[in-house]
């Protein structure tokens, strides 16, 4: 994540990012102008954990914007303090694979997701292997993937 304040011009590095909230792409190495607003940029495979909702705080978003092909990217999500899984994402081709793992000896709470992947709509989706539904927010451009409570799972998701 790049946070780039109102007012200042800023220099993007190699790669894909993405102007939040709304998901525009931008391709690095680039130079933006100053504007007259906080820009947010996520890099391109990089997984960000947010809150869903602040009616569901038991709920976490998984957003991912799409990365370079064959490149994987990875977070480590905690629980009370202490890192718990990791959560991965990986761009093959026409389809990306987000996974959240254990860490060894650890045990990560089993908690309800919401995968979030910017760019094209998605055409289809596997969890664990079957076939799941996958609703697209046109005005947000983001493909939404539910993910009931589990403690680890493997998400396919081809755009």
């Amino acid at each position: 994540m790049l946070e780039v304040s109102s007012g200042t011009a800023a220099w993007l590095p190699e790669g894909r990012w993405f102007d939040l909230p709304g998901g525009a792409e931008v391709r690095g190495p680039a130079e933006l102008p100053a504007a007259k607003r906080v820009r947010l940029f996520a890099r391109g495979g990089a997984p960000l954990a947010l809150r869903a909702s602040a009616k569901a705080p038991e709920v976490l978003a998984l957003r991912v914007y799409p990365g370079a092909d064959g490149v994987t990217s990875w977070v480590k999500l905690e629980e009370k303090g202490a890192p718990a899984a990791e959560l991965s994402s990986l761009r093959q081709g026409e389809r990306t694979r987000v996974m959240l793992e254990p860490l060894a000896g650890q045990a990560p709470r089993p908690r309800p997701f919401v995968v979030e992947l910017g760019g094209p709509r998605a055409e289809r989706a596997q969890l664990d292997g079957k076939d799941v539904s996958v609703a697209y927010d046109a005005k947000a451009g983001l493909s939404r993937v539910r993910v009931p409570a589990r403690g680890a799972w493997t998400l396919y998701v081809w755009q």
